[in-house]
């Protein structure tokens, strides 16, 4: 769904009641929620009205997944005359919880055939006019939501984009009460354990991290009683900014075509020698992995024709983009641990819970490498990744160790 809104933060923090009860949503009731707050205001922006009918053949083309019509009237009857809490976390304004019951939804029956074909929807004034002019302005971009499936994704990506506010380059912390958590999730099951609750939570950060623009880590935050029993009682997210590179591709299709590509004019530059270039760190990601792949290949006829068109085809690669990524993270971690380092002496970075038989460091594969034995714990980034994220739920952290041989450790080397 190729949308993008500035929404108000309160609205991160919400929810949903219906006769009193909460509520339970499925990702479908939740996407459309996001579309009627899209299209309600935009048509409402333009006409200042509050009233306006949609056909169901309007959700679909917004969508790129196959939607069902019966699954978009019993989603539409769900949401219509719901109520929303919002500010649930008491975080902004005045810190109060707003309540609004933003929509009023008909369906459309033609009495000929027996059918419906669409619906109309009524919509709040007041709720209206909360997206006219957000302060601070977050922005939404609509693909995040619908690329993430459970609604309790959804729920946690709006979360913790809004934590994460309109700063970059820098990661941010955000620490909530678990039972609010599950709450703000859709996660009511009073059966359902926090063990077994942070279980879910691993998979809805894994679903974040895979399919929208932040990544996110937690940890859990144990309470320590008299009696010398810990309770889980908070959990602490870190999220930073992804800075990937978009990758635009020229469809065939006119209609789908999302940008033009202008044509690229050559010219001769000249530079003062005080001036400084900044180099993309991506380019340059790419290049030393071009050149450790020439230099192990001992066929190649011409080097840069082969060069280049390497370099072409690891911009594409998604375990190469995720190398990437997780290379960006240790970087960040090197600059905050090199303070540190109190000797001339070569070290590393690892990743410990104290134990040096559980610490590990990262090689050249980018495989997590246990210290003591030498034993490979995971065997692809993508394992990797997820190895990371479960250790750091467990309370690991990143550290340094000196090495002698740190010319041996390529990624993990500060």
């Amino acid at each position: 769904m190729n949308y993008k809104k500035n929404f108000p933060n309160w609205l991160a923090q919400s929810v949903f009641i219906k006769n009193g009860d909460i509520e339970v949503l499925n990702g479908l009731d939740y996407d459309l929620f996001l579309w009627l707050i899209y299209n309600t205001h935009h048509h409402y922006f333009k006409t200042k009205k509050l009233s306006t009918e949609f056909l169901y053949t309007d959700i679909k083309e917004s969508f790129e997944k196959s939607l069902n019509t019966d699954s978009i009237k019993k989603s539409l009857v769900k949401l219509n005359g719901m109520s929303v809490m919002m500010n649930c976390l008491k975080s902004y304004g005045d810190k109060k919880i707003k309540e609004a019951t933003p929509f009023r939804i008909k369906l459309l029956v033609d009495e000929e055939v027996n059918k419906s074909h669409g619906f109309t929807v009524t919509t709040n004034e007041a709720f209206m006019k909360s997206f006219d002019n957000p302060n601070p302005k977050v922005t939404l971009d609509y693909n995040n939501t619908t690329n993430v499936k459970s609604v309790s994704s959804k729920l946690l990506y709006l979360l913790l984009r809004d934590a994460y506010g309109k700063y970059k380059d820098v990661k941010r912390n955000r620490i909530i009460d678990i039972y609010d958590l599950k709450e703000l999730l859709n996660e009511i099951n009073e059966e359902t354990t926090n063990s077994q609750f942070v279980v879910k939570l691993k998979k809805y950060v894994k679903s974040i991290n895979s399919n929208t623009d932040i990544y996110v880590t937690f940890q859990k935050m144990m309470k320590l009683h008299h009696n010398g029993k810990k309770e889980m009682e908070k959990i602490k997210f870190t999220i930073s900014l992804k800075s990937l590179p978009v990758l635009v591709t020229q469809k065939k299709n006119s209609k789908d075509t999302l940008s033009v590509e202008k044509p690229i004019e050559e010219m001769a530059e000249t530079v003062d020698a005080d001036t400084v270039i900044e180099t993309d760190p991506f380019e340059e990601f790419l290049d030393s992995k071009v050149k450790e792949i020439v230099k192990n290949r001992h066929d190649i006829k011409n080097i840069e024709a082969f060069s280049k068109s390497t370099k072409n085809n690891l911009r594409v690669k998604e375990d190469v983009l995720s190398e990437y990524s997780f290379y960006q993270m240790m970087d960040d971690e090197k600059k905050k641990l090199k303070p540190k380092i109190q000797n001339n002496q070569p070290h590393i970075v690892i990743l410990t819970n104290g134990n040096p038989y559980c610490s590990c460091y990262v090689n050249e594969k980018y495989q997590f490498v246990n210290i003591i034995d030498i034993k490979i714990q995971t065997s692809n980034v993508n394992e990797t990744i997820e190895f990371f994220e479960n250790k750091m739920v467990d309370g690991y952290y990143w550290d340094i160790l000196q090495s002698d041989q740190s010319d041996k450790f390529n990624v993990a080397r500060i």
